[in-house]
């Protein structure tokens, strides 16, 4: 497996260096979007090591309101921030500050959080620390994590829509469940459509995602852009629940309509999820080297990539969560169809790849991402950096957009993920 990650580590490398570009003036008609992925908001670390059953914090985090919730982290969550651990109170303050200084730099027109809100074994530390075996109260403190949560995201983008995607871990019930029209879907379409301010697409996505956990909605900002968010976890080979299948099935058909849709009304799209299909690694953007990981059932991928296919110029760009790095890809599709495809780094260090966030940058009228900025943190530094992509502008030797792919995936995080050596394997958490 160590020869698998060099020869990993090579071709990233490789890419990295023949697909590198230089930063080209950037036209007066770029917009920006930002984005943030896997939170994965641990409210349990501060009774890691306390002895006392069931935790005193957990007990006062259960019997508060969650307006009185940032108070009781600030006096007890003083934990460090760690690879190898999900998101403490600490490094959620830290990554929401830095997001807060780039949307106040870069003036982006929304924000996309890309799932997976909470933690990873959430049900098994809330048993642990709460002593409560009762469903009844495990969803109270799910629901209330998840509202504390929104409450700081609104707090950092009180003048931004803010659309979120549900992940694997958000859930009432077991990993990557999925309860159609259930209590979880209902109670937080409520909690996360605060995230919205515009009226008409808070209440479609209320509307929408309480249903299934999908929706779609007009973004602001110029570029007559929609978002159209999938419940990517119905398509994983680990999806559960009952009726699973149909309602996968049925998620696709709702994705093609809402693209028909979007094709009549000449609008073009960004297309949100957790699960990406899988991870596919080119050479070029025509020539697939190999899939690296495939996350999807194969019936789902197959017909995903149809509907690709046939709405390819409607289609701005395909983003997802759930691997805890940074990628980016622009693929060719339909021969002529340039898709970009990219993966937005993890808050969480627990796959120990550095906490992060990452800025989208595209050009209109017609709508074309150009590329991004990954604003990092390593823990080992304590400073913020950054580092850009650009996707489409002319580069050394000569090279440009049309000629390469440009691919750019964290060595140190997906090093861990291929080996085992770094933490559990992110396709299974």
């Amino acid at each position: 497996m160590r020869l698998a990650y060099k020869f990993i580590y090579f071709i990233f490398i490789y890419l990295n260096l023949f697909s590198a570009v230089y930063a080209a003036e950037q036209p007066k008609n770029t917009a920006y979007f930002l984005t943030l992925s896997d939170i994965h908001f641990d409210p349990f670390v501060s009774c890691y090591r306390i002895k006392e059953k069931p935790c005193p914090v957990i007990q006062q985090l259960r019997y508060s309101s969650v307006t009185k919730w940032q108070s009781i982290f600030s006096q007890y969550d003083k934990t460090h921030m760690a690879y190898g651990l999900d998101t403490n109170y600490p490094l959620l303050t830290l990554s929401l500050r830095e997001a807060a200084i780039v949307a106040n730099q870069y003036h982006p027109g929304f924000v996309i959080i890309f799932g997976d809100f909470l933690g990873h074994d959430f049900r098994r530390y809330y048993k642990k620390y709460a002593r409560d075996p009762s469903s009844e109260g495990y969803q109270q403190f799910v629901n209330k994590t998840l509202q504390f949560i929104t409450e700081q995201i609104n707090k950092t983008f009180p003048n931004l829509d803010v659309y979120a995607v549900v992940g694997n871990n958000d859930t009432y019930q077991r990993n990557y469940t999925t309860k159609i029209r259930g209590e979880f879907l209902r109670d937080t379409a409520v909690t996360w459509s605060t995230l919205i301010n515009n009226p008409s697409s808070r209440v479609a996505m209320q509307q929408q995602f309480s249903k299934g956990g999908f929706y779609a909605v007009d973004l602001p900002g110029p570029g007559h852009l929609r978002l159209i968010t999938l419940n990517s976890v119905m398509f994983s080979h680990k999806a559960l629940g009952k009726n699973i299948d149909l309602a996968a099935k049925e998620e696709l058909i709702w994705l093609r309509n809402e693209l028909m849709q979007a094709r009549k009304n000449k609008q073009q799209v960004i297309l949100a999820m957790h699960i990406p299909a899988s991870l596919d690694i080119y050479i070029t953007p025509r020539i697939r080297l190999f899939t690296l990981a495939k996350l999807w059932k194969p019936a789902y991928t197959q017909q995903f990539k149809l509907i690709l296919n046939e709405f390819a110029p409607q289609i701005v760009g395909v983003l997802s969560g759930h691997l805890h790095t940074d990628w980016s890809q622009v693929l060719t599709v339909n021969e002529t169809d340039e898709t970009f495809i990219s993966g937005v780094p993890s808050v969480s260090p627990v796959y120990r790849s550095d906490p992060g966030l990452k800025l989208f940058r595209y050009t209109f009228p017609p709508v074309k991402i150009e590329g991004a900025d990954t604003f990092f943190y390593p823990l080992h530094k304590k400073t913020w950096e950054v580092k850009s992509f650009y996707a489409n502008n002319g580069g050394a030797d000569g090279v440009t957009g049309n000629e390469f792919l440009f691919s750019s995936i964290c060595p140190r995080s997906i090093g861990g993920w291929l080996t085992g050596d770094l933490g559990k394997n992110p396709t299974l958490g």
